[in-house]
């Protein structure tokens, strides 16, 4: 990640859902929209990020998720002509700044 993020930002990220980390897969398959959830400053100058996906496919029985409303949609650059939703109950944690794979997406002031 090269910008400073704030909780909110939406980034592209290589999610790796919990199914695939079960699987033995290392990394996502593919960059989606992910919702920055959670900032956390370590003592060590490290920042930790807490990243939850946005995905098209509704939420499957039992699973937590928020739909997205389409002035969101609209502000993060997203497809307004889709369902999205935000998927609550899993997320990937990774480090600002060891990265390799998230940016901001584009047109997110």
């Amino acid at each position: 990640m090269t910008d400073q993020p704030k909780v909110g930002d939406v980034w592209q990220y290589p999610y790796l859902w919990a199914r695939q980390d079960a699987r033995g897969e290392t990394e996502g398959r593919k960059s989606r929209p992910c919702l920055l959830a959670f900032l956390l400053n370590l003592s060590d100058g490290e920042d930790q990020v807490f990243l939850l996906a946005i995905t098209s496919q509704p939420p499957q029985d039992g699973q937590m998720a928020i739909e997205v409303p389409e002035i969101e949609k609209q502000r993060a650059n997203l497809d307004r002509h889709i369902k999205l939703w935000i998927i609550l109950d899993e997320r990937n944690e990774d480090s600002l700044q060891h990265s390799l794979g998230a940016s901001r997406c584009p047109c997110i002031g």
